[in-house]
């Protein structure tokens, strides 16, 4: 996440790469599979247009204007107050696959629950942002600045770019890359890739025919851990909810309306008084994934004894 000046968005919409004709279309339909989504998990977005990221709000960079802009190792962020994308323009140049799966993560930041603070200067900075929250300018400006569920926030946007990603891999265009990613070549290169990384193989979507790179999910912890909560709520309430699925519905309806108070019920209904606020704590780092993880396993097994 990037709060960008206006001469700095400016510049970067004068010097960005042109998009190619397939990257429009892969574009509109990641616009698709978020709304259709987002209208299936939360009931009052049925009938509700779902703002829509335009082309012209997503800006492939040279890699080396990205990184004097962004000053970060990563290859995409979201400028919330604008409603813009930035990706690095080798990533994005990788593999259209590529480019759909990181582009439809940073979609789904864009299209969940935002809340802006804009202070008397006319300076403004996100203050929330799916289920994150973020602190005020002023904070910032003294250097108190603090957030809470980024964590999360990451976790849920990366399980859904996980569940979108096949549908993605399903279409047309990509027929050719799909019966290749199932040939013995491209298996054998995704396990060596793994090994050499340390990566979980199924978070492995694309490989090059060297082997040398890869399309790789983002955030693998913080899934586990989502997924480990899911598990244990679907136990606690055994008569609301029947699968996993039923359970992600309620984290997805707190990332698209903003709404925490029910979830922060059932997980602390779950996991015990205060388990809200420790996965309040949690960062996008993956060590502070699987600390959180730990806790909350620990607190859930006195949450047992106490039965």
């Amino acid at each position: 996440m990037a709060s960008l000046p206006k001469k700095t968005i400016e510049w970067i919409e004068r010097n960005q790469i042109e998009k190619t004709k397939d990257e429009v279309f892969l574009i509109d339909q990641l616009n698709k599979l978020a709304d259709d989504l987002i209208r299936d998990s939360v009931p009052k977005f049925k009938d509700i247009d779902i703002p829509y990221i335009n082309t012209e709000n997503i800006h492939i960079l040279k890699d080396i204007d990205f990184k004097t802009i962004i000053k970060s190792e990563c290859n995409a962020l979201v400028n919330i107050e604008n409603r813009g994308i930035l990706i690095k323009g080798s990533f994005a140049r990788k593999s259209p696959l590529v480019f759909s799966s990181d582009i439809l993560h940073e979609i789904l930041h864009l299209k969940g629950f935002t809340s802006i603070e804009v202070n008397k200067e006319g300076e403004s900075f996100p203050r929330r942002s799916g289920v994150s929250s973020l602190s005020s300018i002023k904070k910032e400006k003294e250097g108190d600045f603090h957030a809470h569920f980024l964590g999360l926030n990451e976790a849920i946007v990366s399980s859904v770019q996980k569940t979108l990603l096949s549908k993605i891999i399903d279409m047309s265009m990509f027929e050719k890359e799909k019966e290749r990613m199932k040939g013995f070549s491209a298996v054998k290169n995704k396990v060596e890739l793994a090994k050499k990384n340390g990566l979980d193989v199924r978070d492995i979507y694309w490989v090059t025919e060297s082997g040398r790179e890869g399309g790789v999910l983002p955030y693998p912890k913080h899934r586990e851990l989502l997924d480990y909560m899911m598990g244990e709520i679907m136990v606690q309430y055994p008569e609301k909810y029947k699968n996993k699925n039923e359970v992600f519905k309620e984290f997805l309806k707190a990332h698209f309306s903003g709404e925490l108070i029910n979830l922060g019920k059932i997980i602390e209904g779950t996991f015990g008084k205060g388990s809200f606020r420790v996965l309040g704590e949690m960062t996008d780092e993956n060590e502070s994934a699987e600390r959180t993880l730990e806790r909350l396993k620990r607190m859930k097994e006195t949450e047992v004894g106490h039965a």
